[in-house]
């Protein structure tokens, strides 16, 4: 990694009820979750990346 870089951790906490008639909507969740992350991620990137120095 270069010296001049940062790095962005993202961490998502879930608890799931496994035996529960809703199981499906927090499995969905999880799903939309990833594409959801990676745009709030290049967006932050893109707007980090444009403001001057």
């Amino acid at each position: 990694m270069a010296q001049d870089s940062t790095r962005l951790i993202s961490r998502v906490r879930s608890r799931y009820w496994w035996f529960s008639p809703t199981i499906a909507f927090p499995a969905l969740l999880e799903f939309g979750d990833i594409w959801m992350m990676r745009k709030m991620l290049l967006n932050t990137r893109e707007r980090v990346e444009t403001v001057p120095v």
